[in-house]
């Protein structure tokens, strides 16, 4: 940084020096210039690069041609032209397959990164636990307590009572968990398909993979990410015990010494009494088949959700009303078994990346610097390298702090809430913390 510094002081002398030898060229010039006649030829000059300018654009914008689109971001001063309703009043592009194209590919102005920085590098030792992932929709911290299933592995295994999941939707809450980055960068694997590194770590360790999910995997995050390598079924939604009863059957049946790795995503419908007891049901399935099959000695399970679904609230949005914060919907339960871990509750910040940074340090021996893959850090260290995690979109950054939550629009405009949710009134950010979330954030982004 500090080498970064002495170039730029060096360097602006050296434009002022320039400016002034061309200001006093100019200057003794200035007689045999005025006899030129340069308007109209710059006039048009200027004129042509500007409608040139916003032509590319508009072209580029409707075809997702993202050399010219992600200049957006390089030139910050600028507004180019998209006309995307004029394009669709006259017939030039079709809104629902924008649209369409638009949630498979993501934004088009969407910048390139580097992901990750470097390749990743791998302990000798080979990788011994099986790893089950258990993803309920919908789940927070408070309904733990009202599933006695859940709340009895919790009890028996680590339980993290300050875990927040990384998006308000399905989308983001799993770009989190598989990439291990801020959901800020969703739009740019899905448009760049890059691979998630945790399964890179897995293909490279050669694991089993059994994936069932209630959705039946046909969000572009999977179709054109996570799992753009592989070949699907066709996509079917299915119902929770169908879902499990696939999986179960699976387990049972899989005799193979190799690892596995099972990734196992339900629906966590609990608005009722009947559903919330079916729901236990099924959890309670899910972990005696666990134990009937004796394979928790040599197997990692984490028990997660996306976001909390809370009908009294408004899902999906940071914002229950203009300074309040759904603070509820972003804490999720976080529970792990881990073979020969004593069980404890844990009351330290943690996130979903977190989760992909254990889990490619220790079940998976990928000895790279976790900064090369992910913005999580390790859930088994003592304390966090930094006393905040992140999280948020292309229009609004989250810093969750111990004691409060900080909300940056795409405006730049600020606000300070506490752990209700309510706007602590002319508070103020601290700005050398938050100097370093932007740095972090954009770490990532293509040099």
């Amino acid at each position: 940084m500090a080498r970064e510094w002495q170039l730029i002081f060096i360097g602006i002398p050296i434009i002022f020096l320039i400016e002034m030898l061309f200001a006093t060229w100019s200057w003794q010039k200035l007689r045999s210039l005025n006899r030129q006649r340069w308007g109209k030829p710059l006039a048009c000059v200027f004129i042509s690069c500007f409608i040139l300018s916003h032509s590319m654009s508009i072209w580029a914008d409707a075809n997702f041609y993202r050399p010219i689109t992600m200049q957006r971001a390089n030139l910050p001063l600028s507004y180019p032209m998209t006309a995307r309703k004029f394009l669709e009043r006259h017939g030039f592009i079709n809104q629902s397959e924008y649209e369409q194209r638009l949630m498979s590919e993501g934004n088009p102005a969407a910048q390139s990164i580097t992901y990750p920085l470097a390749p990743l590098d791998y302990s000798k030792d080979e990788s011994s636990y099986n790893l089950l992932m258990i993803v309920v929709d919908g789940l927070g911290n408070e309904d733990v307590a009202k599933l006695p299933s859940l709340q009895q592995f919790a009890d028996n295994n680590l339980s993290f009572s300050q875990h927040y999941s990384a998006g308000i939707n399905n989308e983001t809450a799993l770009f989190g968990l598989f990439y291990g980055i801020s959901p800020s960068y969703l739009d740019s694997v899905l448009s760049s398909r890059k691979n998630s590194a945790l399964f890179d770590a897995l293909n490279y360790r050669h694991y089993q993979l059994a994936l069932f999910s209630t959705n039946g995997f046909k969000s572009p995050l999977f179709t054109q990410a996570v799992l753009a390598d592989y070949s699907l079924p066709t996509s079917r939604s299915e119902d929770n015990d169908t879902t499990i009863n696939s999986w179960r059957s699976w387990l049972l049946k899989n005799k193979q010494s190799t690892p596995w790795f099972s990734f196992l995503q339900i629906n966590g419908d609990k608005h009722t009494s009947a559903s919330q007891a079916q729901l236990n049901s099924q959890l309670e399935t899910i972990f005696t088949t666990l134990k009937e099959s004796n394979i928790l000695d040599n197997t990692v399970v984490v028990v997660t959700s996306n976001y909390h679904q809370n009908n009294d609230k408004q899902d999906s949005q940071w914002l229950i009303s203009k300074d309040t914060f759904n603070l509820s919907q972003s804490q999720v339960p976080l529970v792990i078994h881990w073979p020969n871990v004593t069980p404890q509750k844990l009351d330290k910040l943690t996130s979903h990346q977190d989760i992909m940074t254990t889990l490619m340090q220790h079940v998976l021996g990928v000895i790279s610097p976790a900064d090369n893959y992910s913005q999580g850090e390790d859930l088994f260290a003592n304390t966090r390298n930094h006393p905040w995690i992140f999280t948020g979109d292309n229009e609004t950054l989250v810093v969750f702090l111990q004691d409060n939550t900080l909300m940056i629009d795409k405006h730049g405009r600020y606000a300070l809430f506490d752990k209700s949710g309510k706007e602590i009134q002319s508070a103020k950010p601290d700005l050398r913390l938050l100097l370093q979330v932007l740095a972090e954030q954009k770490r990532f982004i293509e040099r």
